[in-house]
């Protein structure tokens, strides 16, 4: 998710946005930003003066900046994304330059953001958003509601996870050479 230029820049960017489709929106802080900060797990960080001295009008990613980490980044451009109301998210290797526990705090908010899009549809009946996850790393998405198994730029299966192991072989093959980090070598022989 953080690629195509410094995700570190996010914070500004996306209070530029919202201010962009909405021209008569407020100067300062708008909502918008807060609650997408606070659905994507960043609200915590950037609220906190130790890490951002100056909370949502921090600059950050810049050498006088105040410094991320990797999953910091990852949650601000999700949050960059909530602000633009999105009907579909994809994340595309999203925890595999992360540390195992920033790993578990993007996959918690990957997690609760689908939560949230159940509940919302659950509520009105009307479908909230969609999220993709593209993962080499299994365990990132074995709690997802539908997995699809390709080989060689074709479906071979879909299911669940559990699904998936009783009756994909190629599928119950890569989870068990992915071992417990749930991360595939890819030049073992799948």
């Amino acid at each position: 998710m953080a690629s195509g230029g410094d995700a570190a820049e996010a914070m500004a960017q996306a209070a530029d946005s919202v201010r962009w489709e909405e021209p008569n929106a407020p100067m300062g802080v708008l909502p918008e930003i807060v609650e997408a900060c606070r659905q994507a797990n960043a609200a915590e960080f950037v609220e906190n003066t130790k890490t951002m001295p100056e909370g949502y009008r921090t600059e950050v990613g810049s050498a006088s900046g105040a410094k991320v980490s990797g999953g910091q980044k990852q949650r601000i451009c999700i949050a960059r994304a909530l602000v633009r109301k999105p009907k579909l998210l994809i994340f595309d290797e999203s925890t595999s330059a992360l540390d195992s526990r920033s790993q578990d705090v993007v996959m918690k908010t990957i997690e609760d953001l689908t939560s949230m899009a159940r509940e919302q549809e659950a509520k009105t009946g009307q479908a909230g958003f969609t999220t993709v996850q593209i993962a080499h790393r299994l365990t990132t998405i074995q709690n997802s509601d539908q997995i699809v198994v390709m080989a060689d730029g074709k479906v071979v299966d879909a299911g669940t996870h559990d699904e998936l192991l009783g009756r994909c072989e190629l599928y119950a093959k890569l989870w068990r050479l992915s071992g417990e980090e749930g991360h595939i070598d890819l030049n073992q022989d799948a």
